[in-house]
């Protein structure tokens, strides 16, 4: 899906008949991807060969979900831009929610978690659409040069100082407009915090716990990073290694989940003005996001001061 330069015809074929190639023996893909990518596609047959031996149950999920998502990713392969924040939910649905869906079947079948967990699917598309769009809000200028278009129209529009031209805000990475726009696409992650806290709710599986929580808490990061920070506009916005390595290690078990999650609501809060574009709705989010984590407004106020919290925003601002 990635790779632009191959011809479209083609492409959108293998996208929507890959599922189908599965349990061929000795097929792959010459012409795709980069690096890695490029290695991994052209050796699919390896990828085969381990596949058939796994469950049939796994097997089953597996085939579907490709299915899925090389159909809806073709889908979107033919649209020229994401116009409404209802495509790029949809989208974001394809890439990611789907993954979230095949995930929590897989965990249901494998007898590790309570079968319930397959029977939750909007919020564990919640968990796919809260990673994939903290990556797109990131990934705006790598996006932009390599001629995609993933931020939705619905929102940038409100804010380009050129009609149409969602490069306007790499062009003026300083102005008030590109910062609202970033802070209009942080608030809408912020309204997925509830449902991605109600899953992670559910999981008791320790390593299928830290699978699903660690990537969680790097995105929260990497959201409170990215408020209102004209950065994202001329370069790549991430944490410090040192921060991804503490988070990861100290992100064990729900406690801890929601301990380090909501230092960073807190850390986006302090950073909301209300002179910036979706102020209203995302202290409306954060109130949401700190009630899910289970935490009172008052005691959070009181606590503001508190040595650990403010060595971790510390670490967000110079990171």
């Amino acid at each position: 899906e990635d790779d632009m330069e191959p011809p479209m015809g083609p492409k959108l074929e293998l996208l929507r008949t890959f599922h189908e190639h599965c349990m061929t023996d000795g097929w792959n893909v010459h012409g795709y991807g980069y690096g890695d990518e490029k290695t991994l596609v052209e050796n699919f047959h390896k990828v085969i060969a381990f596949f058939k031996t796994i469950s049939k149950e796994y097997q089953s999920v597996i085939l579907r979900i490709t299915k899925e998502m090389g159909i809806g990713m073709a889908d979107f392969q033919e649209k020229k831009a994401i116009k409404t924040v209802e495509e790029y939910d949809l989208y974001c649905h394809y890439v990611a929610g789907l993954v979230g869906h095949g995930l929590s079947d897989i965990f249901a079948v494998s007898g590790l978690e309570d079968p319930i967990i397959a029977e939750k699917k909007d919020i564990a598309n919640s968990m796919g659409l809260f990673l994939q769009k903290v990556n797109i809000t990131r990934d705006y200028l790598e996006d932009l040069h390599d001629g995609r278009t993933f931020w939705p129209e619905e929102i940038w529009g409100l804010y380009s100082g050129q009609k149409g031209n969602l490069g306007w805000f790499a062009q003026h990475p300083t102005h008030p407009r590109s910062l609202d726009c970033l802070n209009h696409m942080v608030s809408d992650v912020l309204k997925l915090i509830p449902a991605v806290i109600e899953y992670m709710s559910l999981i008791k599986n320790p390593k299928i716990f830290a699978f699903c929580a660690i990537p969680q808490v790097m995105a929260i990061a990497s959201l409170a990073q990215m408020y209102n920070n004209n950065n994202v506009f001329s370069g790549v916005v991430k944490i410090r290694a040192g921060l991804s390595a503490r988070l990861m290690l100290e992100t064990v078990d729900l406690p801890s989940f929601k301990r380090l999650f909501g230092w960073f609501v807190d850390s986006i809060a302090s950073q909301i003005n209300s002179s910036h574009a979706q102020a209203e709705a995302s202290l409306g989010y954060i109130a949401q996001a700190r009630k899910a984590l289970g935490r009172d407004e008052t005691a959070i106020k009181k606590r503001q001061g508190g040595l650990l919290q403010l060595v971790f925003v510390a670490c967000i601002a110079v990171a």
